[in-house]
């Protein structure tokens, strides 16, 4: 006798969208919260990163000027909501961006004064452990919303998974390897006056000095006169 196996839809949940997701990836280079290609596209983590000289290493812009703190602020009201979206909260990060008051806050977030809802296991959580004055461990198994899949973030630019890493740190950065090879060859692009009078035959061959990944990736020479062109064409 033939029987019908149950089949288990074994893709995981995307915590910002609830919706299901071939993948997730990594949101930004120190928070550990994945989330769904299309989440990272729609809110992208602000470029508020920078790696140190130092022993800090991979941290957050520390100047004092009101863009980089602003920026510095939206990224973690980003992150915090994504937080509470990983422990389990049934709420999106759409719902977030909709609420007014205040802010991007949670409509279930103890700091707007509503209700409790029944249905969010954050909420429950946190109502069980204050009225029983418990530890965390009885309700260890609600901590987060596991999912298992690759732990490789998307490619700001592209879109794609990457496992491009930084050299002295074991950190992945925002960009995969040929779309970081692309943006530097952008930067030599618009600082090209620093070449003088050289030619492109000259000026590729001191980027292959200082770049050789770059050719070895196939970005070079092929993208640098597609700028020219895209410029000849304007």
């Amino acid at each position: 006798m033939l029987r019908q196996l149950t089949l288990l839809d074994m893709r995981p949940i995307c915590p910002a969208c609830k919706e299901v997701a071939g993948y997730l990836g990594q949101w930004s280079p120190s928070g550990k919260v994945f989330i769904c290609k299309d989440c990272t596209l729609k809110y992208p983590a602000p470029d508020v990163f920078v790696l140190n000289d130092n022993s800090i290493g991979l941290g957050l812009l520390q100047g004092d000027s009101d863009e980089e703190r602003a920026m510095r602020d939206d990224y973690h009201k980003i992150y915090n909501v994504l937080f509470d979206l990983n422990r389990g909260c049934v709420m999106t990060l759409e719902d977030a961006v909709n609420n007014t008051n205040p802010a991007w806050h949670l409509p279930c977030d103890k700091l707007t004064g509503t209700e409790e809802f029944s249905n969010c296991k954050l909420c429950r959580r946190r109502a069980s452990v204050a009225n029983a004055g418990l530890a965390g461990g009885k309700y260890k198994h609600l901590a987060s919303i596991k999912t298992y899949t690759l732990s490789m973030p998307v490619c700001q630019r592209c879109g794609q998974i990457h496992g491009n890493r930084y050299k002295h740190l074991n950190e992945y950065q925002a960009y995969c390897a040929p779309c970081d090879a692309k943006n530097s060859v952008e930067a030599f692009w618009r600082h090209k006056g620093i070449f003088g009078d050289a030619d492109d035959e000259t000026i590729l061959d001191r980027m292959q000095i200082s770049h050789p990944e770059a050719f070895k990736l196939g970005v070079l020479p092929d993208y640098w006169f597609e700028l020219r062109l895209k410029e000849a064409m304007k």
